[in-house]
């Protein structure tokens, strides 16, 4: 386990020296896994004693991982500027010059109006019927038509059909890695090419290729048009799988933690050299790796230990899409004993792959919204969501009614703060609402 004690000695005295192996710890610890990659890459350039051992460390080098970016490669014409819209005008527009007047285009239009800020479609299709009073037979026209919108991959239902419906735009239905997302999604829950090769029975060249190309492709295609979750670059760290009774299994991933050893030859060159000079580098090497490969051992020890908390907590959020529970630096500081800034370098660029998809684990924090952290603003937003799924159509829920239903379950939240929260879970104002409703309740079936 990383010292977390000695951080706070530095903290309590300004004038303490860091040692050079201090040093080394701190900053494995912070790595992300291609950096880290890079980092040990370095370390074989300067270090002659040092090997490493790992056997699909060559490719967990040259293959960075899925980026996840919001920047990512795109035609000029994927995406409007989002300085001059937000996700719901933009589509509306393409939506208008799509589909003449009639049903298919107001209940596009419905859709449009339910997607989330990342461009998802969260609300089933059985939902939006009943709530428009039509068969979901009627509502699958109008959201293909809203999945042919740019940006590519809206409309999406999850992070499978968003990646095979961009997929299928810019690489065509024959293209392997539309086909792979279509009918093979397990086998790309895991970035690496030997395993996926492995799995589809592909070579590794065509495999890293098909991993390339998923880059190109945006999990969170509604992110450039408002604030959205923390952009994803990188190796994945840490894989959580869902047990049965609500258990979950916490395991950092070998492939993002090359081990080093010596290479034996300079090992027994190192006791039998009879040049002082020579004794004295192998010796420093020597020292150099032992510090190396003690610090690999304490980071996977502490992003074992911060992880499994951290997963544990939230496991409603990374298996059953729940919202998040309040957790905050300071809380895992005390449950741990770890100081603030250790469990800040664990966390910092480490990447999560669980049930719902990649996600940098810092995304599991959450502040609380309660004075005693009983609620976080994940739970506040959550229910603000059911609520108005819930409402009656004919009288939609103001945010000051809304604020005075969470007044009635001991949460106190100001109006201004409820349509704030509203407005980044991209719902529309009552009065919206009730316009966009009332084109579906006037139509007949």
């Amino acid at each position: 386990m990383l010292n977390h004690q000695l951080e706070d000695r530095l903290n309590q005295s300004q004038n303490l020296a860091m040692t050079p192996q201090m040093v080394v710890s701190l900053k494995v610890l912070a790595l992300s896994g291609p950096d880290l990659a890079s980092y040990l890459q370095e370390l074989l350039l300067d270090n002659p004693v040092v090997e490493l051992t790992h056997p699909d460390y060559a490719r967990a080098l040259d293959y960075s991982g899925i980026t996840w970016a919001k920047n990512a490669a795109k035609d000029p014409t994927d995406i409007a500027d989002p300085q001059n819209h937000d996700l719901y005008s933009y589509v509306e527009e393409q939506i208008r010059l799509m589909l003449p007047l009639g049903n298919c285009r107001q209940y596009a239009l419905f859709i449009a109006g339910n997607l989330n800020p990342d461009g998802y479609l969260r609300m089933s299709t059985r939902e939006l019927a009943q709530a428009i009073k039509v068969s979901e037979a009627d509502l699958f026209p109008a959201l293909r038509v809203v999945q042919q919108c740019d940006p590519a991959g809206i409309g999406a239902r999850s992070l499978q059909e968003c990646l095979y419906l961009q997929a299928l735009r810019r690489f065509g239905a024959s293209h392997l890695l539309t086909q792979i997302l279509q009918y093979h999604w397990d086998a790309l829950k895991s970035p690496s090419p030997s395993r996926l090769a492995k799995t589809l029975k592909l070579t590794n060249q065509r495999a890293l290729e098909i991993l390339q190309d998923l880059r190109l492709l945006q999990p969170k295609p509604g992110a450039a048009f408002g604030p959205g979750a923390p952009v994803m670059t990188g190796y994945p760290d840490i894989q959580m799988s869902c047990r049965p009774k609500g258990e979950v299994a916490v395991e950092v991933l070998k492939d993002s933690q090359p081990s080093l050893s010596y290479v034996p030859e300079y090992k027994r060159l190192s006791k039998t050299a009879q040049d002082p000079a020579v004794t004295d580098f192998l010796a420093q090497s020597l020292k150099q790796a032992r510090w190396v490969q003690k610090a690999l051992r304490e980071r996977q020890s502490t992003l074992q230990t911060v992880g499994s908390l951290m997963v544990v907590r939230q496991r409603g959020y990374c298996c059953q899409n729940e919202p998040l529970l309040p957790l905050t630096v300071k809380e895992m500081s005390q449950t741990l004993g770890f100081h603030e800034s250790t469990i800040r370098r664990a966390i910092a660029d480490k990447i999560l792959i669980c049930p719902r998809g990649f996600l940098p684990l810092s995304s599991l924090l959450c502040e609380p919204a309660t004075f005693d952290h009983s609620v976080s603003v994940a739970m506040i937003k959550d229910c603000i969501q059911c609520m108005i799924r819930g409402e009656d159509p004919a009288h939609p829920l103001s945010d000051a009614a809304i604020a005075h239903q969470l007044e009635k379950r001991g949460v106190w939240v100001a109006r201004r703060t409820v349509a704030k929260y509203r407005q980044e879970l991209g719902l529309l104002a009552a009065h919206q609402r009730r316009q966009q409703r009332d084109l579906g309740w006037r139509q007949p079936k």
